[in-house]
């Protein structure tokens, strides 16, 4: 069975297959929970919310300029393990493929063609703003934070609820 240390502490392919095992263990289970079912729009509707003030805030242009330099910017490839299984078995639930796009030593393998293959995106990924984004206008950047905030509430409810499920049903493990 798949252990916290695998969930969380993991290499980033160990934490895909224990998304992955977890989905196949508890995906019906899950489907039938009207809460997991409801946290699951809600984080949807938060995400849709956070893309669209990334939209206004012309956040996609910046980040693939900068993705694209020599460095790869804060999508690099250290910050594919910032993710851990449980955020991944979110994705899985959301109808998401959480597969690597590429093995690349330089970006984080969840980087596509068009960005960010994740919904639900790891903490670091929703907290972190370069010096481009906190020079923009403040009031811009004060929406972002609390849009940030509220995908970030809604995403640890709900991997608290499942931690709860898969932790009773394997006490110790």
């Amino acid at each position: 069975m798949t252990s916290i240390d695998n969930l969380y502490f993991s290499t980033v392919n160990q934490k895909i297959d224990s998304a992955h095992q977890l989905f196949s263990r508890y995906g019906s289970l899950f489907a039938k929970d009207p809460y997991i079912s409801k946290q699951l729009a809600i984080i949807s509707t938060n995400n849709y919310h956070l893309v669209e003030q990334m939209r206004a805030m012309d956040l996609h242009s910046l980040c693939t300029r900068c993705a694209s330099t020599e460095k790869g910017g804060c999508c690099s490839s250290y910050m594919s393990n910032e993710t851990d299984g449980i955020l991944l078995l979110i994705n899985l639930l959301m109808g998401n493929s959480i597969d690597k796009q590429h093995e690349d030593d330089e970006e984080c393998c969840f980087l596509g063609p068009k960005g960010c293959i994740l919904l639900p995106k790891p903490f670091f990924c929703l907290n972190y703003n370069c010096k481009a984004i906190t020079d923009m206008q403040q009031e811009s950047i004060n929406k972002l934070l609390m849009v940030a905030a509220t995908v970030l509430r809604s995403q640890t409810e709900l991997e608290n609820h499942l931690l709860k499920i898969i932790n009773n049903d394997n006490p110790g493990g």
